[in-house]
């Protein structure tokens, strides 16, 4: 089964007056944080969104981007604070709602997310916010309306790489796998380097017993990113299944070089090595599988 990849998105405010208060702060500051959040340098981006609120600590487009850096950060609680502080300032700023959810959902508060997102969207509808509120519907099982709300992100812009990959995930869980390797394909039209869209879209055609259409979306994302997980083992269940099985071996073990730590691939490995005759090494193996928690 393709994997849903739960992929959030940051909503960031690029004006330190937009919708927010108005302060006397050096915006280049403002600016180097939003600079440093999209190159991923989260720590720098808060020094810099704290250097901008020294001056300015009522500034809801700072408090609320310092709360996406967090939330990527894993610091949710602290993220969340932050926007509840960035609310009480301005209830009717939408990004605040919006990182809100974000922080709740890294939290597991599913539920308080998603009315965090639907008090954003009141406010003003963001691709960003249906695509992040899809994944948390995502994550309860609530796939069918996470397809409605990655449709409502695609409505504002269609071009949203990750919109198409997160709902073609979602219809691979709803079982749609030719629905799926559609928004597979519109998500690599829109980036044809995007590994995991290139992976998933493999697994699902081998769900469709089309292996070497599917062979050759997995190799694609492996020649991407060699270091993907997700292709070398899903690449190992086509090859097994169009019964070349001593390749698929090699590429498990691929999978394992990567992630050693995988039960579930250790357990795959056993079952090759057992169709193939060699039940001391399977036994070898599924032990490993059973050290790391398998218990199938």
């Amino acid at each position: 089964m393709p994997r849903v990849l739960i992929a959030m998105i940051a909503l960031l405010c690029l004006s330190p007056s937009a919708l927010a208060d108005g302060g006397n702060a050096s915006e280049d500051l403002f600016a180097k944080g939003n600079e440093l959040l999209l190159q991923g340098n989260l720590e720098d981006a808060v020094a810099a969104y704290d250097l901008f609120l020294l001056n300015d600590s009522r500034n809801v487009a700072a408090l609320s981007n310092k709360a996406a850096a967090l939330s990527l950060m894993g610091q949710f609680q602290e993220a969340l604070d932050l926007c509840d502080q960035a609310i009480e300032i301005n209830p009717q700023y939408a990004l605040a709602w919006s990182a809100k959810g974000d922080a709740l959902t890294g939290l597991g508060r599913w539920d308080d997310a998603i009315s965090a997102y639907d008090r954003a969207l009141e406010i003003s509808e963001a691709a960003v916010t249906w695509l992040n509120k899809g994944v948390t519907l995502s994550y309860t099982g609530r796939f069918d309306e996470a397809v409605q709300a990655y449709n409502k992100s695609l409505q504002i812009d269609p071009n949203m790489a990750q919109a198409w990959y997160n709902k073609g995930s979602t219809l691979a869980d709803l079982g749609r796998y030719e629905e799926a390797i559609s928004s597979y394909e519109q998500s690599l039209r829109i980036n044809p380097d995007f590994a995991p869209a290139w992976s998933d879209k493999g697994m699902c055609l081998a769900i469709l017993g089309r292996f070497n259409d599917s062979l050759e979306a997995l190799d694609q994302a492996i020649e991407i990113d060699p270091q993907l997980e997700q292709a070398w083992y899903s690449k190992a269940l086509a090859l097994n299944q169009s019964g070349r099985m001593e390749e698929a071996l090699q590429s498990l073990d691929q999978a394992l070089v990567i992630n050693d730590q995988n039960a579930q691939t250790w357990a795959m490995k056993s079952a090759f090595l057992q169709s193939l005759g060699q039940a001391a090494e399977a036994e070898e193996v599924l032990a490993k599988a059973k050290g790391l928690g398998y218990a199938g």
